[in-house]
């Protein structure tokens, strides 16, 4: 019974004032530091400086043109493996794979932003300095004009 009195005797008097004017405003400044020093800056570069998904797969239909790789189709497996790489969602890549071995089916948008991405991409190999690229860069873009 003693103790138990005594224990909140101390308890309010000797903790919680010291809890209260000691311990969380340090909480307060170490949690104020720790949400300006997160990754957001660096997960905000990524976001700028990753290619639009239409620039991804012209980049890998590119590399596997070029690689002499038996040509991927626009279904479930070939999305899952440039999923498998880029993390971009494969409903995403697929249809994008569509407009790339569709090109006849493709509204005006549609080409614009595959011919978006093909720019990008000839900029990509460009600074990878892969001039045979650049071929199959110029056969896609004929099939979409």
């Amino acid at each position: 019974m003693f103790g138990g009195i005594a224990f909140s005797g101390v308890l309010l008097c000797v903790y919680l004032p010291r809890f209260v004017s000691k311990f969380l405003p340090q909480l307060e400044v170490v949690l104020a530091h720790y949400k300006s020093s997160r990754p957001l800056i660096r997960q905000e570069k990524c976001a700028k400086t990753q290619p639009k998904i239409p620039t991804l797969t012209v980049i890998h239909y590119v590399l596997l043109q070029t690689a002499g790789v038996k040509t991927i189709a626009c279904d479930q497996r070939s999305a899952q493996l440039i999923n498998m790489l880029t993390g971009v969602d494969t409903d995403s890549i697929k249809e994008n794979l569509r407009r790339i071995y569709k090109p006849a089916m493709l509204s005006p948008k549609e080409k614009a932003e595959v011919l978006k991405g093909v720019a990008a991409a000839r900029s990509f190999f460009g600074r990878l300095d892969h001039p045979p690229a650049f071929k199959v860069l110029d056969q896609l873009e004929m099939k979409l004009i």
